[in-house]
């Protein structure tokens, strides 16, 4: 009799497991999301207005397309910085919320330039998916918030 109740409260706990891990992966609060890296395109000048001398702050992007194929999500974003930038990336993921960062590594010239940036991640959910764009150029005292906008994603 113990024998069986041993059996029986062992497939109980390995059914359970099995029941509460597949509910995780298929859950969409609990998606997975990873970083596979970014492209920062060169300086492209600046159309809309001469390029002048660096003396505004520079306080926009904008998200120009976004793609999801499979469980790749693709966003490319054009914002402002000087024109001699080197750009060097991190980023932050919690849930669903990235926060894109880039610091101006490279200071020194006094013109504005139109960037692109391409950030490719691995993502296997549905659903809000909220993206924070940052840059920390030559002369801020910290990052400053550019893009702030939700996707919401499906497959």
């Amino acid at each position: 009799m113990k024998k069986w109740i041993s059996m029986i409260l062992g497939l109980a706990f390995i059914s359970g497991f099995v029941f509460y891990c597949e509910k995780e992966f298929v859950s969409p609060e609990k998606s997975q999301l990873l970083y596979l890296g970014a492209f920062h395109h060169g300086c492209r000048p600046n159309t809309e207005t001469e390029t002048t001398v660096a003396k505004t702050v520079f306080n926009k992007a904008r998200l120009r397309e976004w793609t999801q194929q499979g469980d790749t999500l693709s966003l490319t974003i054009d914002y402002e910085s000087l024109c001699c930038a080197e750009f060097k990336d991190s980023v932050s993921i919690k849930d669903n919320r990235v926060e894109l960062m880039v610091l101006d590594t490279l200071h020194g010239c006094r013109c504005i330039c139109n960037y692109v940036s391409d950030f490719s991640f691995k993502y296997s959910g549905n659903g809000p998916f909220h993206i924070c764009f940052q840059r920390w150029g030559y002369g801020e005292s910290g990052y400053t918030t550019l893009l702030d906008t939700v996707l919401n994603l499906s497959h």
